[in-house]
């Protein structure tokens, strides 16, 4: 799991460098979604749980993060990534969720490494700085500073002792971690230093330059021992073999060396990419090499005969990078968003994960439901209508990813938080900017309106939430008390109080008028996940990590019931709409339905095959939609907890649905890069893009069927059992076939 992480995160993350992306802002082009995987593709390992696993994580941290690079603490309990926003993350591994954001760098970060007994991270930025930190206590306690650009690699000494820094000032540098001082600055002829590795014993240190000459230093003499010169390009990647004997070297010009350590010298050169080589690395018995390149392939090289063995085909754009997991088995990550794993022997593909695509994280209908407004992490919202489909407006002006929305209550304006550290209102009709909200410190990560649209309450990183007037964008009150990032927020129905849900495991209730604290709510165990206000205002629910809900009174902050039952964590809540129900999502692939009176356990909706994202009740409260990691919504009975139809069409995570407000429409938004409409009766797409061609669902004459008739004069008939397409026709046609 360690490499496949490893491999998609800090891949991409290097290709916007090299691109010339913005270190605090990702481009507002749109990414072109990659085509879904057809019926042919190769079927999951038979140890499939775990790669469902992985590629959940893989969205949870990648789609949050615009991660630069990853590492794994020595007992994979951790992940550290590196973000463009210029903040260390810290995640668990095995609940997929943020613990910690390490903030001080003022630039991108470019790498990051945790010591050998795990106990620290070190971190290289766009501003020059190398940042050591303290994992336990989530502080930084060293900024180590020399280097006059970006840092583009951080390497700690196998004893943990060393850390060594390549740098665009063409040097590398040695630092001492203990005494936080520099002991050794290494300085490249010319150009920048790419990548850095140390040797398994510690004793040598490796550098690629972007001048194509690979150094070899001795670590313990500060001093070179030997350039190696064979590239006329880029040093993309150095890597020792596992005895240390060997260095392989990967360049864009299209080959890749092997070196003699000892001898200092070429040994090999393996030709065979056409085009930039980006990766190597050895199999863990050194036999075997495996390189990445532009030409979308990956080749393994037999280390001993010196000659390529296995050519491996599926990427659809560049092969950034490589690792085995084992002797015979290799992974692969590309530009096309997708890792895959090989087996080197039969020289096939076993599996591929589909993890990087434009996220499509959030959807909602305006409060006449003739309006979506959807959420993407390309630093945009837009608003589509919700008869046609047809994108009415892009709401631009965000210089980091967006990271949540709100409608007012009256449809006229959108309200956007960013990781820009600011928020925006937008006319709705016009989509243009009408207000910037700053003075948050930290990301927007949550936002509402009041009920009556007067006031705006916003939940940042920085661990307060802000309360401003909508009309003049003037900051009403801070909300502070909180000691960890605040994730959710919401209005009391009557708009007298407001809740706040944190990472330091609390939620709050403040006074709307005074900006007091009205109760603190704790108990959970874990980070809260999602807040929610009953109808009625009387009652508080809560989710969390730690994989239950927790049901409140308002008025007191005390604990009326502990929603326990699922295995994994809280994801979604939701009250229905008489208060009567309480509906929870979770990572364990399953929702729930609860008493709200007594908090006992009524249905467990059992269908979705991987984590529940998100989950909302109809207007009626007759039904409940779930959206999930396995790339459907689901329509339920809250009644009976039946599953009523499921919702097939994206290619990758459904991360938010909606109803509209009248209940006959489904909204729902994807990792795939799309929204897509649904008719909340049968389940059916609604102004779906079909065979090319825009149109509309109608009933059919048979009952198991639905006809789609497009604008162009065609008739296209589907099943609702198996989703098929059957024919096309002219319109009218007078009997659908059976």
């Amino acid at each position: 799991m360690r490499l496949l992480l490893s491999l998609l995160v800090a891949g991409t993350g290097f290709l916007h460098g090299l691109l010339g992306g913005s270190a605090l802002a990702t481009s507002s082009t749109e990414v072109e979604p990659v085509p879904a995987v057809d019926s042919s593709s190769p079927p999951l390992l038979p140890a499939g749980e775990v790669f469902h696993d992985l590629t959940e994580l893989l969205a949870n941290i990648s789609h949050r993060t615009n991660a630069t690079g990853v590492a794994f603490s020595p007992d994979e309990k951790l992940l550290a990534s590196g973000n463009i926003d210029g903040t260390v993350r810290l995640w668990d591994v095995v609940e997929g969720r943020e613990i910690a954001r390490l903030a001080g760098h003022e630039d991108a970060v470019w790498s990051v490494a945790f010591s050998p007994d795990g106990k620290r991270i070190a971190s290289g930025g766009g501003d020059g700085s190398v940042r050591l930190w303290d994992v336990g206590g989530g502080q930084e306690f060293a900024r180590l500073a020399g280097h006059k650009g970006t840092v583009w690699s951080v390497a700690f000494s196998p004893d943990g002792k060393l850390l060594a820094s390549g740098g665009s000032d063409s040097t590398v540098r040695l630092w001492d971690v203990t005494g936080k001082q520099e002991i050794a600055r290494l300085e490249e002829q010319q150009d920048g230093v790419r990548s850095v590795a140390f040797s398994p014993d510690g004793k040598v240190l490796a550098s690629g330059s972007f001048s194509g000459t690979v150094r070899l230093w001795d670590a313990t003499g500060k001093q070179e021992i030997a350039g190696l010169e064979g590239h006329n390009s880029w040093v993309s990647s150095v890597a020792f073999s596992p005895d240390g004997k060997l260095l392989a070297s990967a360049g864009n010009d299209g080959t890749v060396r092997l070196w003699d350590v000892t001898g200092k010298q070429e040994i090999a050169r393996l030709e065979g990419h056409n085009g930039w080589v980006w990766s190597v690395a050895f199999s863990p018995d050194g036999k075997l090499l495996a390189s990445a390149g532009s030409d979308g392939t990956v080749r393994v090289w037999s280390v001993t005969g010196k000659q390529e063995i296995a050519r491996l085909e599926g990427h659809r754009g560049v092969v950034l990078s490589v690792a085995f997991r084992l002797d015979e088995l290799l992974a692969s990550a590309g530009n096309d968003g997708t890792v895959r794993l090989w087996d080197v022997a039969g020289k096939r593909e076993i599996t591929r994960l589909e993890g990087h695509k434009a996220t499509v994280w959030s959807v909602s209908f305006s409060p006449d439901g003739t309006r979506v407004l959807t959420g993407s992490w390309g630093n945009t919202a837009r608003l589509w209508d919700a008869a046609t489909g047809r994108a009415v407006a892009t709401l631009a002006g965000h210089t980091n990813s967006v990271n949540a929305l709100a409608f007012s209550p009256d449809g006229k304006r959108v309200l956007a938080g960013s990781s820009d550290n600011t928020a925006q209102l937008w006319d709705a009709a016009a989509g243009r900017a009408v207000a910037t909200l700053a003075g948050h410190t930290d990301s927007v990560n949550a936002v509402a309106f009041s009920p009556d649209g007067t006031r705006v309450l916003t939940g940042s990183g920085d661990n307060t939430a802000r309360l401003w007037d909508a009309a003049t964008s003037r900051a009403v009150a801070t909300l502070a008390g909180h000691t960890g990032a605040v994730t959710t927020v919401a209005f009391s129905p009557d708009g007298t109080r407001e809740l706040t849900g944190s990472n330091d495991k609390t939620a709050r209730l403040w006074e709307a008028a005074t900006g007091n604290v009205a109760a603190t709510l704790a108990g959970h165990t874990d980070p809260i996940t999602a807040v929610a206000f009953s109808p009625d205002g009387k009652r508080v629910l809560t989710g969390s990590g730690d994989k239950t809900a927790r049901l409140w009174e308002a008025a007191t902050g005390n604990v009326v019931a502990t929603l326990a039952g699922h295995t994994g964590p809280i994801t979604a809540v939701a009250f229905s709409p008489d208060g009567k129900r309480v509906l929870t999502g979770s990572g364990d692939k399953t929702a729930r339905l609860w008493d709200a009176a007594t908090g006992r356990a009524v249905a467990t909706l059992v269908g979705h095959t991987s984590s529940v994202s998100a989950a909302a009740f109809s207007p009626d409260g007759k039904r409940v939609l779930t959206g999930s990691s396995d790339n459907t919504a689901r329509l339920w009975d809250a009644a009976t907890g039946r599953a009523v139809a499921t919702l097939a069409g994206h290619t990758n995570s459904v991360s938010a649905v909606a109803f509209s407000p009248d209940g006959t429409r489904i909204a729902s938004s994807s990792a795939d890069g799309t929204m897509r409409l649904w008719d909340a009766v049968g389940g059916n797409p609604l102004g779906v893009d079909v065979a090319g061609a825009r149109g509309t669902w109608l009933a059919c004459v048979l009952p198991d069927q639905r006809c789609w008739r497009a604008d162009d004069g065609t008739l296209l008939v589907q099943r609702n059992a198996n989703g098929f397409i059957m024919d096309r026709y002219l319109w009218p046609a007078p009997n659908p076939p059976s």
